[in-house]
């Protein structure tokens, strides 16, 4: 029973980790993005040839759907930015334009919660269980060492001050 909590709550801090880091406009093409298929944690699974085709199928689909997701995140953002700049700020407006953003998140969750499922449902028993493992490992290793994303610096992400 601990164990199985114990692997719930990994999984749910790295699913909330995914949607910050989804969520944020893509700073041009630093190459393949890896997502929660890392490739040093996929080889590691000794997948079979079908599932590497599936995996990578799964990947550029899902990578299709976030950047589109972006585009219209970004899309509400600047509306809201737009009509703060205007300076005729009315309530119902304002909420209007926060819930629309609020929706896009949630949709991106959802996105990235299905993905991780899809990705589970290609490995074998003991492959998920190997890779809850990794995943759990890397999440830690992130939040003790600032590491786990490609384009942080000292300041952290994005050139944010503060490690994540």
């Amino acid at each position: 029973m601990k164990k199985t909590v114990a692997i719930l709550a990994i999984v749910a801090l790295f699913l909330v980790g995914s949607v910050y880091v989804v969520a944020q406009p893509r700073g041009g093409d630093k190459g393949p993005r890896k997502g929660i298929m890392h490739p040093r944690i996929m080889k590691e699974l000794k997948l079979t040839t079908d599932q590497e085709q599936k995996l990578e199928a799964l990947r550029d689909k899902h990578h299709d759907s976030m950047d589109n997701m972006r585009i219209e995140m970004q899309k509400r953002r600047d509306a809201m930015h737009e009509y703060l700049k205007a300076g005729n700020v009315e309530r119902a407006k304002y909420n209007e334009l926060s819930h629309a953003i609020s929706l896009q998140h949630e949709q991106i969750r959802i996105a990235n919660d299905n993905q991780f499922m899809d990705v589970l449902d290609v490995l074998t028993p003991e492959q998920k269980k190997e890779f809850l493992s990794k995943m759990g490992e890397r999440r830690e290793k992130g939040m003790r060492d600032g590491e786990g994303c490609d384009d942080c610096d000292e300041r952290g992400p994005k050139g944010r001050p503060g490690k994540r």
